[in-house]
């Protein structure tokens, strides 16, 4: 599964094309397609993008937790995967944001895309600069309130000897 970190500023055409960053290209190298899907966030005036194998896990964890023909899966299908967009990366390293999609999320001029681990969100400037709320104390307190790894047995610990 490809891991996106870092926040790219990057131009978008008349025709919604954009560079999909380089680092995320290369997470997506050897992913089954190469592309993302991309769904509009549930919860903020972004995209989520990701990998195809991010999807899939998504699928089987909602599946595997609520049943594949629960409430909250019919859900997840309706909201979240009727609704994406498998976009391909052209040879340039471009991808194509149709403009129904950009009109959603008020894209314009610029995009910025915000790695997020897992997946990213691409944003417009001005959504992103609205979405902030001083956050940083938030996710200090995340951080800080994050309990100790556990250390893991092995066999050197059981028996003695250098690790």
């Amino acid at each position: 599964m490809a891991f996106f970190v870092e926040e790219v500023t990057n131009k978008i055409d008349g025709k919604g094309r954009t560079s999909l960053p380089a680092a995320y290209r290369s997470e997506l190298e050897h992913s089954e397609f190469y592309g993302i899907i991309l769904f509009k966030s549930l919860e903020e005036n972004c995209f989520i993008g990701a990998d195809v194998e991010y999807m899939k896990d998504l699928f089987d964890r909602v599946s595997e937790q609520h049943g594949p023909f629960s409430r909250e899966m019919k859900l997840f299908r309706r909201e979240v995967l009727s609704r994406s967009k498998r976009i391909s990366v052209d040879a340039d390293g471009r991808i194509v944001l149709p403009k129904a999609l950009r009109d959603e999320v008020g894209i314009k001029d610029k995009v910025i895309y915000a790695g997020g681990g897992d997946h990213f969100e691409i944003w417009s400037p001005e959504g992103l600069k609205a979405s902030e709320d001083g956050g940083a104390a938030d996710a200090l307190a995340v951080l800080n309130g994050l309990k100790p790894k556990e250390k893991q047995t092995t066999m050197a610990s059981l028996f003695g000897g250098g690790e």
